[in-house]
């Protein structure tokens, strides 16, 4: 346990503005919104069930089951996506982040049905809702992870490389980026 900091010094390095480099967007999703959602909601525990474990993920596949046993779930409607990526951002901003990277895994997404397209256009709109609200910037890179097949691998590299998610979500539908970063891919 750390000693306590100074609550003066505490409160400031609180308020201090912040950057989020790396954060996987299905592993932020709030777990009172997962129980809310999941068809299983009210059976699951009050808290995530591997943070009481001594080691929460003792190797990748474990981890890999917890998305789909938690996480897929809740994932099958532009909506509820929307509603993530309000969340997400919401919560980061919360934690005075003003400038996040937010990596994204549509095909875990299209797994319940849905398209590209429909998976991007509700994380920017979400997006867009909780930058609305908060002094939070996203729009320079939302990444996209994409494992396809060799004829969906052009939208991948196109989408990846737009700076606005604005501009990947039209590439996406397009299959095409007007920004020079994509036209030298």
């Amino acid at each position: 346990m750390r000693p306590p900091l100074d609550p003066a010094l505490e409160s400031w390095l609180r308020a201090l503005p912040k950057a989020e480099m790396h954060l996987h967007f299905e592993g932020a999703f709030r777990w009172g919104t997962i129980r809310e959602l999941h068809p299983s909601g009210p059976s699951l525990p009050a808290t995530p069930p591997w943070l009481a474990r001594s080691r929460p993920f003792p190797d990748f596949d474990d981890f890999a089951q917890a998305l789909r046993d938690y996480v897929l779930p809740v994932t099958g409607s532009p909506q509820w996506i929307e509603r993530h990526a309000f969340e997400v951002t919401e919560d980061l901003a919360r934690q005075a982040v003003r400038y996040a990277e937010i990596i994204v895994s549509h095909d875990f997404h299209t797994r319940r049905g849905l398209d590209h397209p429909a998976v991007w256009a509700a994380i920017v709109a979400g997006r867009d809702r909780a930058m609305a609200c908060y002094p939070i910037e996203t729009t320079r890179r939302w990444c996209a992870r994409w494992r396809r097949k060799a004829s969906s691998s052009t939208y991948v590299r196109r989408a990846m490389c737009c700076s606005d998610a604005r501009r990947a979500t039209g590439s996406i539908r397009s299959g095409r980026c007007s920004s020079a970063a994509c036209d030298a891919r």
